[in-house]
């Protein structure tokens, strides 16, 4: 009984090879047809002619991006003095200490602070040198602000790009009913900002987002179209962070209009 299951097996085995090596050379006989061949030709030629003009399409968008860059107009600028009207007017009853000349604000409670320059932009770029201290502490750029309204907005409406102590970088979106944040490890390099002070920089052309950290990319998103277009400081303190010294240094808070697209 077990030499005739074996034959059996063996001899089921050898059928289905037989099969597959028929199936293979009827594939390959039709594959190597001439109209098959010039199909396949003109499926390639399709794939690689989709993929050459995807590719020039952002080479060529680039390349107008880098020459509105190059034509950026200075619209805003904050270097945070001691008596300067901005820092006074944004202030409010938030701690302050000049440290070496630069304003150095202590976040005690769980809260987030909008600072706009109030300068439209749709297209624009910021930069930013902050530097956050302390657990929960967090600072950055908002863009898209529209501020509370008791009518068209019952809360303040922004995106924003921020880093917090120790590496972290963090992207949220506060433009609709319900918000959404992401926060992840970004380890920037060194600063080219004076110690300890990291380097900010927003550019938003369209609905294109790009974020830099020190000169070195750390996002790069596609938008919804936001409620406002004024730019704005952002820093505070997330919730949970009420224990220990919590601080944000600020400096050099600067905005450049990029000229319409072509």
């Amino acid at each position: 009984m077990r030499k005739k299951t074996v034959l059996w097996l063996a001899g089921g085995a050898g059928l289905l090879l037989l099969i597959c090596c028929v199936a293979g050379a009827l594939l390959i006989n039709w594959a190597n047809r001439p109209e098959n061949q010039a199909a396949f030709a003109a499926t390639d030629a399709a794939q690689a002619a989709a993929q050459a003009a995807s590719g020039a399409t952002a080479t060529a968008d680039a390349q107008a991006l880098a020459t509105r860059l190059a034509s950026a107009q200075p619209i805003f600028q904050e270097t945070f003095a001691a008596d300067s009207p901005f820092l006074k007017a944004n202030l409010g009853d938030l701690s302050l200490y000049m440290r070496d000349g630069v304003p150095e604000i202590t976040v005690a409670f769980a809260a987030d602070h909008l600072w706009p320059s109030g300068q439209s932009a749709a297209d624009f770029v910021a930069e930013l040198d902050c530097s956050p201290v302390g657990e929960g502490t967090f600072c950055g750029i908002a863009y898209g602000v529209a501020l509370k309204d008791a009518q068209a907005h019952p809360k303040d409406a922004f995106y924003a790009s921020y880093i917090g102590p120790g590496g972290s970088c963090g992207f949220t979106d506060q433009t609709g009913g319900i918000s959404s944040d992401k926060i992840w490890s970004c380890n920037p390099p060194a600063s080219p900002a004076a110690s300890p002070l990291q380097r900010l920089r927003v550019e938003r052309a369209g609905q294109q987002l790009r974020f830099y950290v020190n000169n070195q990319l750390m996002d790069q998103r596609q938008l919804t179209a936001g409620p406002g277009q004024d730019v704005a400081v952002y820093f505070g303190r997330a919730s949970g962070g009420t224990s220990g010294i919590a601080t944000v240094q600020l400096d050099n808070f600067n905005v450049w209009k990029l000229p319409a697209a072509n």
